[in-house]
């Protein structure tokens, strides 16, 4: 079972393969710069790791930057939902996506999210959205919402349990049996 280093309440999460275009190296430097304002929140960073030179240039981004107390990255794990629930904010800052699995589970377990418009990121949110819609590469963006949810409890648990009641609501298994059940009748 994983446990997440750092003070409950104050975990952001990201949960993406190691991979350019999921852009945590501009997670990373958005964190950087809030932790000045927020020096007891930890940054959590969750995925594959491919052992290659994006994944080296993350490494050396932490230890220049000495970040090692601050920020962690895990490999592939398989306790997600045990992951999640010592989380309070989940963030997915690709640069493109199809269908993004890890903002539904954010949305499971009831995290406020910040998420760039890619993919079927806003249609999850739905609207108005509940969770935080930011521009891909938009650094003043990632920062102001993710300060916000970091600065106010009360918002970021409105978001995640109008989130949670969406993803359980519009894309439960229940959800998208009833949608294919309609698809196939149409044929």
């Amino acid at each position: 079972t994983t446990v997440l280093s750092g003070i409950d309440e104050k975990r952001i999460t990201c949960l993406a393969n190691f991979r350019n275009q999921k852009n945590h190296l501009f997670l990373l430097s958005v964190f950087k710069v809030l932790l000045k304002d927020y020096p007891a929140w930890t940054l959590h960073l969750v995925g594959k790791n491919f052992q290659d030179d994006y994944f080296n240039q993350l490494q050396q981004f932490i230890e220049a930057n000495q970040l090692q107390k601050s920020v962690f990255i895990y490999d592939s794990r398989d306790d997600i939902h045990h992951i999640l629930s010592q989380s309070s904010i989940g963030v997915l800052p690709s640069l493109s996506e199809g269908f993004p699995l890890a903002l539904l589970e954010y949305g499971l377990a009831g995290l406020a999210v910040v998420v760039t418009n890619v993919g079927e990121c806003a249609n999850i949110l739905g609207n108005p959205p509940q969770g935080w819609l930011i521009e891909s590469g938009n650094s003043e963006q990632l920062k102001a919402s993710l300060s916000l949810l970091m600065a106010d409890e009360q918002t970021a648990t409105r978001l995640g349990k109008g989130l949670k009641n969406r993803v359980l609501t519009q894309f439960s298994a229940q959800k998208a049996i009833a949608k294919l059940l309609v698809c196939y009748s149409e044929l």
